[in-house]
């Protein structure tokens, strides 16, 4: 999402998500809690989603990458269910986002 949000690597969203999206849906991704269990349209999970096959160590290097790419470029492209967002729209996007991943963590003790 990071390098998509740069890159314009999106997927296609039906014309209503789209038309609803910068009213009803751009609030709670900006300002959370951002919903688990969204389902990418299936063209978008093969473009945007990491292989099962990645491991920690890759998987950090890409979150750290992105973070530091977040940093030093100030160009953004429009989300494409919400339309145009401000780089800070786009950065508490980004917050929420791994908010919700963090969420799944669960101590070494409770699995």
């Amino acid at each position: 999402a990071m390098h998509s949000s740069i890159d314009g690597k999106g997927f296609p969203v039906k014309w209503y998500l789209r038309w609803i999206g910068p009213i009803v849906i751009k609030p709670w991704l900006i300002k959370g809690p951002f919903p688990a269990g969204f389902r990418l349209p299936r063209g978008g999970a093969v473009k945007l989603v990491a292989a099962n096959t990645t491991t920690f160590d890759e998987g950090m290097t890409a979150l750290l990458a992105g973070i530091e790419r977040l940093g030093r470029e100030s160009s953004r492209v429009s989300h494409p269910v919400v339309g145009k967002l401000t780089v800070l729209e786009w950065d508490q996007f980004h917050l929420r986002h791994a908010e919700m991943h963090m969420s799944f963590i669960l101590p070494e003790d409770a699995k």
